[in-house]
């Protein structure tokens, strides 16, 4: 019988999904969530083609990915080096620079893929 619980497949999943709580305190987390089911929405309402839903669903992925990756960055930053320290600083303003440009490019693409989809 398959035993899930000694599976090293699903081990790893479990423990990967132990951080979503974590994350998801993350005030700018949700609102990437909450901005890329938007997206989806918008592309269900105006029937977006397949290369069109690669892009979509890669911006979103790349965005979400690059704030997971920030919040661990802050949090092994803030465990090595607890009280304020300037380089500690830098790190910090650079995965969070990280985050905005992973924004901002995945702005343009919804730009690019829904401008067409828009009539003024």
């Amino acid at each position: 019988m398959f035993n899930y619980k000694e599976n090293k497949f699903f081990k790893s999943v479990s423990a990967a999904l132990q951080g979503f709580p974590i994350v998801y305190k993350e005030r700018n987390f949700r609102i990437h969530t909450c901005i890329g089911f938007a997206v989806i929405l918008f592309g269900i309402y105006f029937k977006i083609n397949r290369y069109e839903w690669i892009a979509v669903f890669f911006a979103i992925g790349i965005t979400l990915m690059a704030e997971i990756m920030n919040t661990s960055i802050e949090n092994l930053t803030d465990l090595v080096m607890p009280e304020k320290n300037q380089k500690a600083g830098i790190i910090k303003d650079l995965a969070a620079l990280a985050v905005l440009f992973c924004a901002i490019m995945s702005a343009i693409i919804g730009f690019l893929v829904f401008y067409p989809y828009l009539e003024f």
